[in-house]
C-alpha cells in the first residue's frame, strides 16, 4: 500500500470482449549499451573485479512429453498434478469438479488454497478494528473480462503532482522510465492517484493474465489514465496462474497481487469463500520492527517490509512500549475456532461469510494501511456487492477484526498450522493446455561481480547451494551466464527460497550474441522467487544487474537456482 493521509481511491473500467490481439512495439532490439549496467563494475574490495568464469556441471535435459508436478516458489510454469485427496472433519462448501483458474487461482496447495490446520497454534495479540474497515481494490484483468491485447511500453509511476507530508502523491501516468515491453488489455483503465475530493495514492495492485492464459503480470503502485495508453507501474515478479501465487504486487510484504482476493459472486453468492484473505492493517500501531533480526518486519511467506519500515512500523501505542514480535507483515491471521458465530452476533450476510473464511483459511497481512483503517483486498469488479456504509456491514466487520488471532506456527512445512485440514481445499486445477519448454544447461558457464567462483552454484539444479554475493545490495552488481551457443528464450526463473532476504527488487535483463555489445531486454521485479516473460531472444550470453539497493541495509544478492524457458504462446509482435 502506498502511503495516503487519508483515503484510497482506484477506477477500472474493462470491455467484455474476448477477442486477442497483440500489436507491435520494439523495445531495445539490437541496441549497444554501456555504462555500470553493461560492463562489470569494479567489485568491493577483496573480492575479483573480472568477470572469471566458472563451468556449471552438464545437467541433463528434460524428459520429452508433457510436463508435471507443482513446485514451490513462482519460479516454474510447469503443469500441476492434482494434490492428495485429503479428509476433512468438515469438508462442507468444496467447490465440485475442475476449478477456474480465473475466479480462483492458484494451486491446491497455495498458501491461498490451504485451509488451517488441527495443528494451529493460536495466540492472541493487540490487534484491534480501527474506526473505519475498508474494502482495497485490486485490478485483475484477463481475456474473459478485458478484452483485446497490444504490446505497450511498461512505464515507471515516477510523475508528480502533489506533495502531503512530505510525500508526492498523483502523477504517475506522467512517468518516462522504460521498464520495458509488456501486453496489456487496451480498454483497462486504472485510477491514478488523486488530490480531489480527497487525498489518495492506492497501491493499486495489479495482475494480467497474458494471452497463454497462465502468465501473470503483476504491478504494484499502478496507473493507466486513459485506455490504449501506456501502463504504468512498478514490476513486481511474474506469477503461473496454476502455481503458487505466493508472490506479487503488494509492495510492502512482496505477495501476491490477487491471491485471497474477494473475487466477483463470492460477498453475494450462496457458495462459502473457499480461501484466505488478504488482510491490510495499520502498521504504525501493530506491526513489529525489530532492526538487528534477519527479517526485521516481515514474517513467511512475505518476502520484505516496507521500505519505511524502519520509521513508521510500531511508532504508536499499542506496539511502541511492548511490540509484539510475532505480529509483522506476512503473519496469518484468523478466527479461533473455539468463537462462535453468536458470540459475536454478526446479521451481515457478506460479513458472516468474510467471518467463516477467517475462520477456515485465515488471511495474510499483506498491506499498510497507512491510516485509522482495517482493509480486506477485493477484486475492483466486486466492489459493488456490498454496500460499504450499511451500519451492520460496518458494525459486523469490525467485530471480526476484533477477534482476529494470529496462527504463530503457519510456516512452508504447515501452511496454516498442520494437522488435519478444517475444510477440504478447493478443487484441484484442471491440467492447463500449454506451458513453457524449459532449455537445457548443459555446458553453461556463469560469472559474477562478486565470488565468480561460487557462480556455478546457481546452475547445478540444487536451489539451496546457489550463488551468494556476500555483500550488501547495491545497483551495478550482476550475474552473468554463457549457453555455449546462441539459444532461443523469452522467460527467465530465479529461485531464492534458500536465501530469505537476500534477492535484487528490481534488475535488468540483458542479452548479447558476443558478451561485448549487450541489449536491454526488460526490467524485472525480483522476490525469493522471481519470474519474468520478454521478446524472444536469440543470444548466447545472459546477464541480469541489480537496480538500486535493497529495502535493509543487511540485504544481500543470492541467487540459489537460474532456469531459461521458451514461450511461444507468449508473442510480443
Amino acid at each position: 500500500m502506498h502511503r495516503s493521509p487519508r483515503a484510497y481511491v482506484i477506477a477500472v473500467t474493462t470491455s467484455a470482449a474476448a477477442v486477442l490481439a497483440v500489436a507491435a512495439l520494439s523495445w531495445g532490439d539490437a541496441a549497444a549499451c554501456a555504462g555500470p549496467a553493461c560492463t562489470p563494475r569494479a567489485a568491493a574490495p577483496g573480492h575479483s573485479t573480472a568477470a572469471s568464469t566458472v563451468t556449471a556441471p552438464p545437467i541433463a535435459a528434460p524428459a520429452a512429453g508433457p510436463p508435471g508436478g507443482e513446485r514451490a516458489g513462482n519460479a516454474t510454469m510447469s503443469a500441476p498434478t492434482s494434490p492428495p485427496a485429503t479428509t476433512a472433519p468438515t469438508a462442507t462448501g468444496q467447490p465440485a469438479g475442475p476449478r477456474d483458474p480465473l475466479r480462483q487461482p492458484f494451486a491446491s496447495t497455495s498458501i491461498w488454497n490451504t485451509p488451517i490446520g488441527s495443528g494451529a497454534v493460536y495466540e492472541r495479540t493487540y490487534l484491534r478494528a480501527e474506526d473505519k474497515v475498508a474494502l482495497e481494490p485490486n485490478t485483475f484483468a484477463h481475456p474473459a473480462r478485458a478484452g483485446s491485447y497490444a504490446t505497450y511500453t511498461l512505464r515507471g509511476p515516477d510523475g508528480g503532482a502533489y506533495d502531503a507530508d512530505g510525500v508526492t502523491y498523483g502523477g504517475r501516468c506522467r512517468g518516462t522510465a522504460n521498464l520495458g515491453p509488456v501486453l496489456f488489455p487496451r480498454s483497462t483503465v486504472i485510477g491514478d492517484a488523486v488530490v480531489a475530493p480527497t487525498y489518495a495514492s492506492p497501491g493499486n495492485a495489479t495482475a494480467v493474465v497474458y494471452p497463454d492464459g497462465r502468465t501473470l503480470l503483476q504491478l504494484r503502485s499502478a496507473a493507466r489514465c486513459g485506455a490504449d495508453s501506456e501502463p504504468h507501474g512498478n514490476r513486481a515478479t511474474e506469477a503461473d496462474l496454476y502455481g503458487d501465487g505466493t508472490y506479487g504486487g503488494h509492495a510492502g510484504s512482496g505477495l501476491s497481487s490477487i491471491g485471497g482476493q474477494l473475487a466477483p459472486g463470492e460477498l453475494s453468492g450462496p457458495a462459502p469463500i473457499a480461501h484466505a484473505l488478504q488482510l491490510g492493517v495499520w502498521a504504525q500501531k501493530y506491526l513489529a520492527y525489530e532492526p538487528d533480526d534477519d527479517q526485521p518486519g516481515f514474517r513467511w511467506p512475505a518476502d520484505r517490509n516496507d521500505a519505511d519500515a524502519a520509521t513508521v512500523y510500531c511508532t504508536l501505542e499499542p506496539c511502541r512500549d511492548a511490540p509484539d514480535r510475532r505480529l509483522k507483515m506476512g503473519a496469518l491471521l484468523a478466527i479461533n475456532p473455539s468463537l462462535t458465530m453468536d458470540h459475536v452476533r454478526l446479521t451481515n450476510p457478506a460479513a458472516i461469510k468474510i467471518f467463516e473464511a477467517l475462520r477456515d483459511f485465515g488471511g495474510y497481512v499483506v498491506a499498510d494501511t497507512y491510516a485509522p483503517t482495517n482493509q480486506l483486498g477485493i477484486d475492483a469488479a466486486a466492489l459493488n456487492e456490498v454496500d460499504q456504509d450499511d451500519p451492520a456491514w460496518r458494525r459486523d466487520v469490525r467485530a471480526i477484526f476484533n477477534h482476529l488471532w494470529l496462527v504463530d506456527n503457519n510456516a512452508p512445512d504447515r501452511i496454516g498450522g498442520g494437522g488435519t485440514p478444517r475444510v477440504a481445499p478447493p478443487a484441484p486445477l484442471p491440467r492447463p493446455a500449454t506451458g513453457p519448454s524449459e532449455l537445457p544447461r548443459t555446458g553453461w558457464v556463469a560469472s559474477a561481480s562478486h565470488h565468480p567462483e561460487q557462480a556455478a552454484a546457481a546452475l547445478d539444479a540444487d536451489p539451496a547451494s546457489g550463488w551468494r554475493s556476500r555483500q550488501r545490495l547495491a545497483g551495478g552488481q550482476w550475474f552473468q551466464v554463457d549457453l555455449g551457443a546462441k539459444r532461443v528464450f523469452s522467460r527467465l526463473t530465479l529461485d531464492a527460497e534458500a536465501f530469505p532476504f537476500d534477492y535484487a527488487h528490481e534488475f535488468d535483463v540483458l542479452t548479447s550474441a558476443d558478451g561485448n555489445r549487450w541489449t536491454r531486454v526488460t526490467r524485472a521485479g525480483g522476490a525469493r522467487s522471481s519470474a519474468v516473460t520478454f521478446p524472444r531472444q536469440n543470444a548466447r550470453y545472459l546477464r541480469l544487474v541489480a537496480v538500486g539497493d535493497g529495502i535493509e541495509a543487511s540485504q544481500t544478492w543470492s541467487i540459489g537456482d537460474l532456469r531459461l524457458w521458451r514461450n511461444d504462446a507468449v508473442s510480443f509482435r
